[in-house]
């Protein structure tokens, strides 16, 4: 009785949602709110309420009285921490929800040329299809913890089972992945055929297009973002909707913060991958071939002992064999 003359009911909250869209629209401009509704006689039923190029995707259960899908966009930002980018509550987890949400995504963020972005999930229902039909050019990515959780479902079960299966996720080249896949038929000929029956493409980095610029192999970013409004899931609709407004606009405000006083020129996290990749260039050295052409030798770290490898890498097409 408390809750409700303090928040009103949960009905009563539903019938409020076109004025709270208005009023974020009024106060944070630029800001997309969409509801769809099925008009009756009655007020409408509410349906559904709604930055680098690799961006997330997850759903997950509402735990209040009415219940419904939170699915969520979220991107990585320049430091590789979560950018949540979008949001939206729907009745259930279908393609035509995921439709919806992701074409008021490639609109907000005019994604034009799909071919530019890359999109990572674990087996979200219709949502594959639906990410073929709106961005038939972009990369879509499995979580490699959910395609081993898939793995162990199918009776292939064990540590040495899972730790090659990641050897082949990891694999950078052609040559380690094809290494990789050949230990794992030898170890399992049937999980090796389950890996074969599952394009390379979607979880193996030497598969990945290179213009992404990104090598993630898990969905932890959209995961994260649903733990962390796990106590906005359990309220009703609009004091849910304001939780997760306000969670992101203290998180974005201390990103912005925090880079302010960054002392190098990328971020924190970014800055120690380059020194480790420092540290690794020392196995090999550079032979100028032209300007902007160079020839790499050296032993490597993923190389066998006494074996030299011979890579050409162009600096103005950044490429590399």
């Amino acid at each position: 009785m408390a809750t409700q003359k303090a928040q009103g009911t949960y009905e009563e909250q539903y019938n409020l949602l076109e004025s709270y869209a208005n009023e974020l629209k009024k106060r944070i401009p630029g800001t997309s709110v969409w509801i769809q509704t099925e008009l009756q006689e009655n007020p409408g039923h509410h349906r559904r309420a709604g930055c680098r190029p690799i961006i997330g995707l997850d759903g997950c259960h509402l735990k209040g009285v009415h219940k419904g899908q939170l699915l969520s966009a979220v991107g990585i930002d320049g430091n590789n921490g979560m950018y949540p980018i979008a949001y939206a509550i729907v009745e259930q987890e279908t393609r035509d929800s995921w439709t919806w949400f992701l074409t008021f995504l490639r609109e907000d963020l005019q994604i034009y040329s799909s071919v530019h972005y890359a999109f990572i999930s674990d087996k979200q229902k219709g949502l594959e299809q639906s990410i073929k039909d709106l961005f038939p050019n972009s990369e879509h990515r499995h979580c490699v913890r959910h395609l081993h959780n898939n793995l162990k479902g199918d009776g292939h079960t064990g540590l040495a089972l899972k730790q090659l299966l990641w050897a082949v996720a990891r694999a950078n080249t052609m040559s380690q992945y094809d290494k990789a896949m050949e230990e794992l038929q030898k170890a399992s000929f049937l999980a090796w055929k389950w890996c074969v029956d599952r394009p390379a493409c979607h979880w193996s980095r030497s598969h990945f297009k290179d213009q992404i610029k990104c090598d993630i192999l898990l969905n932890n970013h959209s995961e994260s973002f649903n733990k962390s409004v796990l106590d906005a899931r359990k309220k009703p609709i609009l004091p849910c909707l304001e939780d997760i407004r306000k969670a992101l606009m203290v998180r974005l405000n201390h990103r912005r913060n925090s880079a302010a006083k960054w002392r190098c020129m990328v971020g924190p996290r970014i800055e120690k991958l380059l020194k480790k990749n420092a540290v690794w260039s020392h196995e090999y050295r550079a032979l100028e071939s032209s300007d902007m052409r160079f020839e790499i030798q050296g032993r490597g770290v993923a190389c066998q002992s006494g074996v030299v490898s011979q890579h050409s890498v162009q600096l103005d097409t950044m490429s590399c064999t």
